[in-house]
């Protein structure tokens, strides 16, 4: 089965329709990020503006991410510097770093696997990884 990110984040909120929003709105805007990040393609204006308000909006209002904003925020914070660092590796000499690129630059999905243990426990985060995770790899530059 394909990687279907509705039926992902909607899963792992398990119910907590605001654990969806938050999921929902920091995947379009991660996602645009990292198009802005690394070129390919740049999106549209209007989807980052879109994607910025969104999550402005989300994090300003939204009751699970402002409950749980002490937990999460670490884990962005995170998922920043991973996604600095991959654009770093990405440029190495070494294939091994620039495969490991690939993977540091994903670690966003680490908020999402929270937000599952935060909803719905130990079990439930573990199952969701298990059946969620996934890296979409981008062709491997040479150096």
């Amino acid at each position: 089965m394909a990687f279907d990110p509705k039926v992902a984040l909607t899963e792992m909120a398990k119910g907590n329709s605001d654990a969806l929003a938050f999921m929902w709105n920091l995947l379009g805007w991660v996602h645009t990020l990292d198009d802005l990040v690394d070129n390919d393609p740049p999106p549209p204006p209007e989807r980052v503006l879109e994607s910025h308000l969104c999550l402005i909006h989300t994090l300003g209002s939204n009751k699970f991410f402002i409950e749980n904003h002490d937990k999460l925020f670490p884990l962005l914070v995170a998922g920043n510097l991973a996604h600095l660092e991959s654009e770093r590796y990405r440029k190495s000499d070494d294939v091994v770093y620039r495969m490991a690129s690939q993977v540091l630059k994903s670690q966003y999905q680490d908020v999402f696997f929270y937000t599952a243990f935060l909803v719905g426990g130990f079990q439930h985060m573990i199952e969701m990884s298990r059946r969620f995770r996934d890296y979409h790899f981008d062709p491997v530059p040479p150096p």
